[in-house]
């Protein structure tokens, strides 16, 4: 049998640790690349060049890079690369209008930057003379490059038999603002060539998400479960027909976690290096805790943690409906994240009114935020949906047990406990019903078990010695690749016939 020759994948997103990084996409923009190239392949990575970027890894290696729009406008970039940790290429596209921000999302002209980002990844290719197998597209803001590549760039021989596969994250986020507030007369139906940038209204109501589900030759979401949920009305957010038309090549893949760098064996930022071998440190880690955040030192206390965006998707809603209860029952609650100014106030409040019990941490940092993983003996994730959800598999990297909701990846990730059944099975409490007395008798549940030790530090070792790294999804994407070329390469074939 012959083995399959190696690939050349080119990984594109908005944000790419630890150049740029706002949430989950960042991380897997990085650790997938590296993963995959451990498996013998040829990764690269392209992303934007922030003016916030401060790394002395990057060098200027092109500039005034004329490259062209589809309605033939001329525009000029700069090009700049570095390394990942394993080597693995990463360029990145400096144009005025892209890269001066003091955020990869705080702009009005979102649609516009990602509109010019997007034709700019081929021209960036071209001038590096790089023939890719695949272009593997992250999110929204990378949605046009399958119609780019299917328009504009069909006949070129560098990506003739490049297929292009299409990652949703999240389907909420589709374009560069909110679609729901786009006026129905001016939707994005996919079907209309894309609009000239001068035309800057049509280009604001582009739905790049849309775009990149129709033209991609692969579609893979970050669970299996939210790949069956996206195709439904209550997920779908008005593309579940689409996805549904197209689900034949919509897959589901689990993210993994860079095992290294979330290793509660060797981290320098907690208090108490362990393992599962050592489980008997964690409570070091716990200790920190109440002392940084004024809580009572109380080791038989349930510390129940939250590292999180504060948005009605985490479930904040429910949780907040839920606090009179968990206030009222012996725990502690450690708020850790920010956003939504009316949840950040809620438990700046609630912080105050309950100093002995809930403490809030109203801003993110990644230092402090494996302190609160390795520090917490539970951890909350009550959300409306999550697509995959990262948090709750570094969690239990580091010990700490999750409370979730049965949604997205939370499903796929986290298996009920079930006590009675032959040694315990299961490694998290899981509530169905989006609802505040569901979230109150998952967390009940937790508690009690809790209050077993033995049976709570075997819980703990079975969730520590479980495997979350990217090893297993980065050979699952490998699998969708040859499927994303195989497709293209007869797509091409049934064009030649009938031109």
């Amino acid at each position: 049998m012959t083995t399959p020759r190696p690939l050349t994948i080119v990984s594109i997103a908005a944000e790419v640790a630890p150049f740029s990084k706002t949430g989950g996409l960042g991380d897997v923009a990085s650790s997938l690349p590296e993963a995959i190239s451990r498996l013998g392949h040829r990764t690269i990575v392209v992303t934007p060049f922030y003016q916030f970027i401060a790394s002395p890894s990057i060098k200027q290696i092109a500039s005034n890079i004329l490259f062209s729009l589809r309605d033939a406008t001329e525009l000029r970039m700069n090009i700049y690369e570095s390394r990942l940790d394993n080597d693995t290429s990463v360029y990145f596209i400096e144009h005025p209008l892209l890269s001066r921000v003091d955020h990869p999302y705080n702009s009005d002209r979102n649609n516009e930057r990602f509109y010019i980002f997007d034709h700019a990844v081929f021209a960036l290719l071209k001038h590096l003379q790089i023939q890719p197998d695949i272009l593997h597209c992250h999110d929204w803001h990378t949605g046009l490059i399958p119609e780019i590549l299917n328009r504009s760039y069909r006949d070129d021989p560098s990506f003739m038999y490049t297929a292009a596969v299409l990652t949703i994250h999240n389907l909420a986020f589709q374009m560069g603002s909110p679609w729901k507030k786009t006026p129905k007369s001016l939707r994005d139906d996919g079907n209309r060539p894309l609009p000239p940038l001068s035309h800057r209204a049509k280009i604001r109501a582009i739905n790049f998400m849309r775009r990149g589900i129709m033209y991609a030759d692969i579609l893979n979401a970050v669970s299996e479960q939210y790949a069956q949920e996206i195709q439904t009305n209550e997920y779908g957010e008005y593309l579940e027909r689409l996805l549904k038309n197209r689900n034949d090549r919509l897959f589901g893949i689990v993210n993994g976690i860079d095992v290294q760098e979330y290793n509660p064996e060797t981290d320098p930022g907690i208090r108490a290096r362990f393992s599962a071998r050592s489980i008997w440190r964690k409570a070091t880690n716990k200790e920190y805790l109440q002392r940084r955040f004024r809580l009572p030192l109380a080791p038989h206390i349930p510390l129940i943690g939250m590292v999180t965006r504060f948005t009605r998707q985490k479930g904040f809603d429910i949780l907040m409906r839920a606090m009179g209860t968990i206030c009222s029952i012996p725990v502690q609650l450690v708020v850790f994240g920010g956003g939504d100014k009316k949840y950040e106030d809620y438990f700046a409040k609630m912080a105050k009114k309950h100093p002995k019990r809930i403490a809030a941490y109203l801003k993110f940092n990644t230092e402090d935020a494996t302190k609160i993983y390795a520090g917490s003996d539970i951890f909350l994730m009550p959300s409306r949906f999550e697509p995959c959800g990262i948090t709750q598999l570094i969690a239990m990297r580091y010990g700490t047990i999750p409370v979730a909701r049965a949604t997205g990846g939370l499903i796929d990730t986290i298996q009920n406990y079930q006590p009675f059944q032959h040694k315990g099975r299961g490694n998290g409490f899981i509530f169905r019903r989006y609802h505040s007395q569901s979230l109150i008798y998952a967390l009940t549940r937790a508690i009690e078990t809790y209050r077993r030790p033995a049976e709570w530090e075997q819980l703990v070792t079975r969730v520590m010695q479980m495997s979350f790294s990217w090893e297993i999804p980065a050979k699952r994407y490998l699998e969708l690749f040859r499927t994303g070329l195989k497709r293209r390469r007869t797509w091409m074939e049934s064009q030649a016939k009938h031109s």
